[in-house]
């Protein structure tokens, strides 16, 4: 309540309220925010939350308040999102990170983050919990307590009530500079990093797994929570084995001819095409020029055609016989990569017909009416 009757003055605002219905008092709560909204003229935006009871309530919240917000984002062209963490929550999350041990790349809370593709900004951080509710009662402000953060049934909790509520004004301000003095040592490290890494997603093996902080380069390449024990077993696989490649999230991690590369995991494609059509896609384009290895003779019976990126045991007859698409990929060293997305047509029997730069199948050879390109 202290940053929305703030920051009406600075912004026109508008406010999104989530009622999680997990305590009594939340409509009391929905209705506070609602009348200064109404009192103010002031666009209010609520959402309920429904309770599954499976999993983390914390973490569905917090998915469930940002995707709204992400929603209405968009939906009204808004710039931000404005959220009230203070001081004490900044000491607060600074503590459980030290007794979690969490390897972080911001300590504490930042001012500014992007979360769901939005910018979220923190601008409260300066003051302390017991500064805002003054600020609230000077200004006649209503607001609720949460009930919920008074007990210690909560990790964080705890860390709020037995250290943080006890702390002089001067130890807040002493612990916020120890942050500070964190954070800019670990900025002018990522700095480092970065600069090694320069926008490359391919290095030289041992040029990589002889990086003296090898372990940050790899949580910004790959995921910045990979834990210490997770990163210990992945140098380990890198070290030691002649290939490798594993799944992380959303991205892969893979070690072959001489190379390390990172790269996103891209979704498979598959187009259909009822006649001869010239047309251009991410990977592959279609035209009536070519060298022999990237042509077919189509006949009308191989409608309707199909392209596809690579799967593990495709496989095309040649003149020469059958031969696997993954050996064709091994004998010519074609990275892990280019091989996930390489295009492969097949006609209405579900036979593969070209493979660019394999060539077409047996009964596909003769005057050529359409090439396939690999892009």
């Amino acid at each position: 309540m202290a940053l929305l009757d703030i920051m009406r003055y600075e912004y026109e605002v508008s406010v999104a309220h989530v009622n999680y219905h997990h305590r009594d008092t939340a409509k009391r709560d929905e209705d506070i925010v609602r009348n200064y909204c109404k009192e103010h003229n002031i666009p209010f935006y609520l959402k309920d939350y429904v309770d599954d009871n499976k999993g983390n309530f914390q973490d569905k919240a917090r998915v469930f308040r940002y995707e709204f917000f992400a929603e209405l984002i968009k939906e009204h062209k808004l710039e931000k999102v404005l959220v009230a963490h203070h001081k004490d929550d900044l000491i607060e999350t600074y503590l459980l990170q030290k007794k979690r041990g969490s390897k972080v790349t911001y300590y504490g809370l930042n001012k500014q983050v992007v979360l769901k593709g939005i910018c979220v900004e923190r601008p409260l951080l300066k003051f302390t919990k017991d500064e805002l509710e003054d600020y609230c009662r000077f200004r006649k402000i209503r607001y609720g307590i949460d009930e919920s953060n008074l007990g210690n049934d909560y990790s964080r909790n705890k860390i709020r009530h037995e250290i943080v509520e006890k702390m002089t004004r001067e130890e807040k301000d002493k612990l916020v500079e120890e942050i500070e003095r964190l954070n800019k040592e670990e900025e002018s490290l990522n700095k480092e990093a970065l600069n090694f890494i320069n926008n490359r997603s391919k290095f030289d093996i041992e040029e990589l797994l002889n990086y003296k902080d090898l372990k940050r380069v790899l949580r910004i390449l790959l995921y910045k929570n990979l834990s210490d024990k997770q990163l210990d077993e992945l140098i380990k696989q890198l070290n030691t084995s002649k290939n490798f490649e594993v799944l992380i999230r959303n991205k892969y991690l893979c070690k072959e001819y001489g190379y390390i590369e990172v790269y996103p995991k891209e979704k498979d494609y598959e187009y259909h095409f009822n006649s001869i059509e010239f047309i251009k896609k991410k990977h592959f384009e279609l035209t009536d020029t070519g060298n022999s290895k990237e042509g077919v003779t189509l006949s009308e019976s191989d409608f309707p055609i199909m392209v596809r990126n690579y799967r593990e045991g495709d496989s095309i007859k040649m003149l020469y016989g059958t031969k696997k698409i993954n050996r064709f990929f091994i004998d010519n060293k074609i990275s892990s990569r280019e091989r996930k997305m390489w295009p492969i047509m097949f006609n209405s029997e579900g036979t593969a017909i070209l493979v660019p730069n394999i060539g077409c199948n047996v009964d596909h050879y003769s005057k050529h009416n359409l090439y396939m390109l690999k892009l």
